[in-house]
């Protein structure tokens, strides 16, 4: 005959009924906490990846041909003998890249609510309506300040942040990567568009160029498909709020924000003017060279972002303030006068490779400060501050050039503001680091503590 354990049958004691219930109640209190991890992979992760990486490439590749747009512009201004031509002409590309900036919140906004295809597929007809009427007044700098400046890098700011944000609902621990791959189609479009644009200028004429560039506005429109309706990652229910304000007591975000800034006012101004720079210091040489090298390195630099960004090695604040102090130290080689042709464009190199690096790590520091489900208004936001800087920045180089008849001075300044600012970050130490609801901007937990607490559930439940 079959022997049984008895034990196995027992009523439980009152002390292991407290025990079973116990273990109910904190089973049930940590499951909103700990929510799914994004796929990190797949066909339709690694589809989105592709969209954003079209849509970051067409946004760039046009604020990357904007230094050939602007010298056109002010060779037809000084050709009327305007005084203020470089300041005039610098006013249009910094409006284009200050508006996609600054109207990002607006962006991340719409796409909490309405989500990413339509905030895309919105941003993509505005970006080609603007275009195409800038190639119908491009002898009116006026006009060009409206459609060219305001309205595609309006549009813009629909088809880039949303684009960014994404990938943190896809990827996880290859976010840099991810963020990385997604921020090279900047420089890659970059090549291509500039090397478009630099014959359409000189063959057939600024109209045609513009023309070209209406075309390539069509590819969000597209890629817009390839998003479909947001996964959900946290398991709680967050609230959609139209205006998030719990980002703004976080600490940490806020340093962050007023550092990058700073910094702002110098980042675009010498990239606005290199090709001018190029043509008054080695008119011999080809201009378009110093886009090439800028966009070049600027693919490297993304890549190391995204390799280092994730490697867990080094904190990403602190990898992107070194690099932020080393891009303004480059910035201010370039400004020396007489340097040989060779040391500018490998400083022409390195000033791109370190600007994709510092872009590139900003999308996973604002995961990782403020969270996934508010990255979108953290990151519009950002882009919103840094906005007035990137508009003011080169207009006010082209002033100082129109004033001296060098760029040396205008040069020095901007290196001077990118430097500032990366020291500033120091001050981000001074914040206690802690979960993003520490500062309650986000009510979920780290990705450490999240690992902790699966940890604790497994051991109750197994």
């Amino acid at each position: 005959m079959v022997e049984f354990d008895r034990r196995e049958y027992t009523t439980p004691s009152p002390e292991d009924e407290i025990k079973i219930e116990e273990r109910s109640t904190f089973q049930q209190a940590i499951a909103p906490c700990v929510p799914p991890s994004p796929p990190d992979g797949g066909v339709r992760a690694f589809l989105v990846m592709f969209a954003s990486f079209i849509n970051t490439g067409v946004v760039f590749g046009v604020i990357t041909g904007n230094s050939l747009i602007i010298a056109a512009i002010q060779s037809n201004l000084a050709s009327t003998n305007d005084g203020d031509a470089s300041s005039k002409a610098a006013l249009v590309g910094s409006l284009c890249l200050g508006t996609l900036l600054g109207l990002s919140p607006i962006g991340g906004i719409v796409s909490d609510l309405l989500g990413t295809r339509v905030a895309v597929l919105f941003g993509g007809l505005i970006c080609v309506s603007g275009m195409s009427m800038s190639s119908f007044f491009s002898n009116n700098v006026a006009v060009l300040w409206i459609t060219y400046g305001f309205m595609f890098g309006f549009g813009a700011s629909f088809c880039y942040s949303p684009s960014l944000v994404i990938l943190g609902k896809y990827f996880k621990r290859h976010l840099s990567k991810a963020t990385g791959f997604v921020e090279m189609g900047a420089p890659v479009f970059g090549i291509i568009v500039s090397e478009i644009l630099s014959y359409l200028i000189a063959a057939k004429g600024l109209s045609a160029a513009l023309k070209a560039l209406a075309i390539l506005s069509v590819l969000p429109i597209i890629t817009s498909l390839a998003y479909k309706k947001d996964i959900a990652l946290p398991a709680p229910k967050i609230e959609k709020r139209f205006f998030n304000t719990s980002i703004w007591k976080n600490k940490r975000y806020v340093i962050w924000n007023m550092c990058c800034m700073c910094g702002q006012f110098g980042f675009y101004a010498p990239f606005a003017h290199i090709v001018k720079f190029s043509d008054i210091n080695y008119p011999e040489q080809n201009s378009n060279m110093a886009i090439i090298c800028i966009s070049i390195g600027s693919v490297f630099g993304r890549i190391i972002s995204g390799c280092v960004g994730d490697s867990g090695k080094i904190n990403r604040i602190t990898f992107q303030q070194i690099l932020t102090i080393l891009f303004g130290l480059a910035i201010m080689i370039i400004a020396v006068p007489g340097i040989p042709y060779y040391i500018f464009l490998i400083m022409t190199t390195s000033f791109g490779m370190l600007d994709g690096a510092v872009i590139a790590l900003n999308t996973p520091i604002a995961i990782e400060i403020c969270g996934i489900e508010n990255a979108n208004q953290a990151l519009g936001f950002l882009f919103g501050l840094m906005a007035g800087p990137l508009i003011l920045g080169p207009p006010l180089v082209g002033k100082i050039y129109d004033t001296t008849g060098s760029y040396t001075e205008g040069f020095l300044m901007s290196a001077a503001f990118i430097i500032v600012g990366g020291l500033s970050m120091f001050f981000i130490r001074l914040v206690k680091e802690g979960r993003p609801h520490d500062n309650e901007a986000s009510p979920l937990l780290n990705n450490r503590e999240q690992d902790s607490k699966r940890s604790a559930y497994e051991t109750l439940v197994c």
